[in-house]
């Protein structure tokens, strides 16, 4: 089957939703699919697009099987929301005549957040005569709004209209979590045509020594450590963490707090530290891939953090990560949102109230205090992981998904 996928992101980045999509893409090439991305260049998540991808306008690649179409897109400094528009209408601009060229295919898939992926998915589905399918991560809109970013609101009302119009219009959904379902539904999306498609995360359990690793990041070997990894941006709301950095050096100093990664936000934490003269707070570079299951497995607690006003349209990808690592979670999120359902399932760690470094650093000293909990809440997640993030089950999901998909054609 020849399939085409539009997606904003795509290896080699290595967070986010290009983690998810290459994925997708490199499982359906090898199981015998024709596999073509239209994409644009790597920039997630420093906001800046990748050495060796800079000063082009088309680029061809081959990754993992799978014929890989590069387009120019803008690039703003920070994650803004005029700067984002500029982003995606001008992806969209060059990804339309890309797919219209790209030679007809059997089938259509597309990538959101990004709009501008699914609005091309859905005029090129629409002149060849195809089936269109959209993979959600992620709603543009109401993670705008839910996120922080500025005038989110007011970016909500331009995008949730044109959003719900192309979920509407596809043939079929895929959701990462359940509890997308009612939001889409809400939007319109007839329920019979969406799918649990769980986030594509074939995990890796730890392999390097904890202090091995400790000893390679340069951090302490014996104390305890909280460790956040993934983007810094206005989602995670990773502002709290200098508070409670601040709070826990008073109360028990010997406990250190590693964020691990960049985004937009990350200066405005370095600024944080600064100003309160943190000497248990370290910010590192994304590190690379393959130490990732190793660099969660070195840590004591790992910290998922969001801002209280994130509730049903968003899902890390980090938790499966989070999970195989056998280190127990604290999640500071909205009790109502899909991450801290994701975590009771897995019984892999405990929620605590957002935007409160107080309540974090109690959690924290509550956890670090209680050696057999923690201990179980790690080995849960564990066990979550390797019955959920495998690749024959991820796979399998998505091979009725692009079945039914192609029915709809026949």
């Amino acid at each position: 089957m020849r399939i085409l996928m539009l997606a904003f992101n795509y290896a080699p980045e290595r967070t986010g939703g290009g983690v998810t999509t290459s994925g997708r893409a490199s499982y359906l090439a090898s199981v015998g699919h024709e596999v073509t991305v239209i994409s644009g260049f790597p920039y997630y998540p420093e906001w800046r697009t990748h050495l060796g991808y800079r000063h082009r306008f088309t680029m061809s690649e081959r990754i993992d099987g799978v014929s890989v179409l590069r387009r120019w897109h803008h690039v703003p400094r920070r994650a803004g929301p005029f700067g984002r528009a500029a982003m995606e209408a001008t992806f969209a601009a060059t990804a339309i005549p890309t797919a219209f060229r790209s030679g007809r295919p059997d089938l259509i898939l597309s990538a959101t957040p990004a709009i501008g992926a699914a609005l091309a998915g859905s005029i090129a589905a629409r002149r060849h005569h195809i089936p269109h399918g959209i993979l959600v991560l992620d709603l543009a809109g109401r993670s705008a709004q839910q996120s922080g970013m500025p005038l989110g609101t007011f970016v909500r009302r331009i995008a949730e209209p044109l959003e719900s119009r192309l979920l509407r219009s596809a043939s079929r959904v895929g959701i990462v979590a359940e509890g997308f379902r009612s939001p889409l539904e809400g939007m319109g999306v007839d329920g019979d045509r969406i799918k649990l498609l769980t986030d594509w995360k074939v995990t890796s359990e730890p392999s390097i020594p904890r202090i091995d690793v400790r000893g390679r990041l340069g951090l302490p070997l014996e104390a305890p450590i909280v460790l956040h990894a993934g983007n810094m941006g206005f989602k995670q709301g990773l502002e709290n963490v200098p508070q409670a950095a601040a709070l826990a050096a008073k109360l028990r100093p010997d406990v250190q707090f590693v964020l691990v990664g960049a985004g937009s936000e990350r200066s405005r934490i370095e600024d944080a530290a600064d100003e309160l003269e943190l000497r248990n707070l370290h910010l590192l570079p994304l590190q690379p891939v393959e130490w990732l299951p190793s660099i969660l497995g070195a840590a004591d607690v790992l910290l998922l953090n969001q801002r209280a006003s994130v509730t049903d349209m968003s899902l890390p990808s980090k938790l499966a990560d989070y999970f195989a690592s056998g280190t127990p979670v604290i999640a500071a999120v909205n009790s109502q949102s899909e991450a801290a359902r994701e975590v009771h399932r897995a019984g892999a760690g405990i929620a605590v109230e957002p935007e409160d470094p107080a309540a974090l650093v109690d959690a924290i000293l509550d956890l670090l205090s209680d050696p057999a909990r923690a201990r179980a809440l790690g080995e849960a997640g564990q066990s979550y992981a390797r019955s959920r993030y495998t690749r024959e089950a991820l796979g399998s999901a998505l091979d009725e998904f692009v079945e039914r998909l192609r029915s709809d054609s026949l």
